[in-house]
């Protein structure tokens, strides 16, 4: 009886703080583009991917595209232009919670300028807010690190980062992309997690 009890709140004491040492969660995703092979310019799959949200319609994809009359070409693995975008679309969770709310970080290795990056739900096309942003130096590459909140949680969302290169006519290069999310139960769900993990440990107590 005792190992039983002692089993049930080790469980649910790991349900609330497993998110904190990095066990993959339901809502989490992970999708990373190195863009080492030529697959065309549309519905490009991640090179390394955990997202089963999207299946089996379709799971994440990147799409270049060069901005106005410029052109964007793929060489040797990275994608060179003037001036172009890449638009990431993401499922989520088919029927989220509206009370939770989502984490996502984007890491860049590019060369050039990022004249815009922006976030949102790709349904209702609200944007989302920028909790933070780092940049370095990765070798020749710029890298560029951003975290976002999202509230409320979607069923999809998009992400659209816009390249460009210098007046004196160097193109712009993008590299690798990365995108990473987390949804974060609403409170509640946590304080009833948090509660059942404190009776399991009493009831041991008094076993």
């Amino acid at each position: 009886m005792m190992e039983k009890t002692f089993g049930l709140a080790m469980l649910a004491l790991a349900l609330v703080i497993s998110p904190a040492i990095g066990v993959p969660q339901p809502g989490t995703t992970y999708q990373c583009w190195d863009f080492e092979q030529n697959t065309g310019r549309f519905g490009i799959t991640p090179s390394e991917y955990f997202n089963p949200y999207g299946e089996p319609d379709g799971g994440p994809v990147a799409m270049i595209q060069g901005m106005g009359e410029k052109s964007v070409s793929w060489s040797n693995g990275t994608w060179v232009g003037e001036e172009f975008k890449v638009i990431i679309d993401i499922p989520n969770q088919p029927i989220p919670r509206e009370n939770d709310y989502k984490q996502l970080w984007i890491d860049v290795k590019y060369l050039g300028d990022v004249a815009f990056l922006w976030v949102a739900d790709a349904v209702r096309g609200t944007q989302f807010t920028l909790v933070s942003q780092q940049t370095g130096q990765e070798g020749n590459f710029k890298t560029l690190s951003q975290e976002w909140y999202i509230a409320p949680n979607p069923v999809e969302e998009i992400i659209v980062i816009g390249f460009k290169g210098s007046a004196a006519g160097v193109p712009a290069v993008l590299d690798k992309i990365c995108v990473s999310t987390e949804c974060i139960p609403e409170p509640a769900t946590l304080v009833i997690l948090g509660a059942g993990a404190a009776i399991a440990i009493r009831r041991r107590k008094k076993v």
